[in-house]
Formats: structure tokens, C-alpha cells, sequence
């Protein structure tokens, strides 16, 4: 395990934000289309609603644990 302290990161992407609206400084942005409704992605991806909801579990477990 390292040693973050999650608390202080929070404090300075708040600065940041801050910086970002009064123009201070430039962060990058991504403007996203509407998602798809999930029928069609599980269509795309060929995956049952089972199926769907297993790997976005997992997904989101591994997102969490990176943190």
C-alpha cells in the first residue's frame, strides 16, 4: 500500500477547479454524446443483462480498488 493521503488530493483538485473557472488555468475536457441505452450496448457486445451486470461489477471494483 502507499502512503496518499486522499484528503490533501481532494483539498488540491479543488484548487485546481477553482484555478479552471477564473481562467487561471486550462484543463482538458471531454464533452460525451448520450450513452446508449443498455439493451443496445448489450446487444453490441453480445452479453445477456447476467452477463452485463457481472462485468460492470467487476469493472467498478477495479476502479475502487485503484483509488
Amino acid at each position: 500500500m502507499t502512503d496518499r493521503d486522499i484528503g490533501m488530493e481532494i483539498l488540491e483538485r479543488i484548487k485546481e477547479i477553482k484555478r479552471h473557472k477564473s481562467g487561471d488555468v486550462q484543463l482538458k475536457s471531454t464533452t460525451l454524446a448520450n450513452p446508449s441505452p443498455a439493451q443496445i450496448i448489450r446487444k453490441k457486445l453480445e452479453l445477456s443483462q447476467a452477463s452485463l451486470v457481472v462485468a460492470l461489477h467487476g469493472w467498478q471494483l477495479k476502479s475502487t480498488l485503484l483509488i
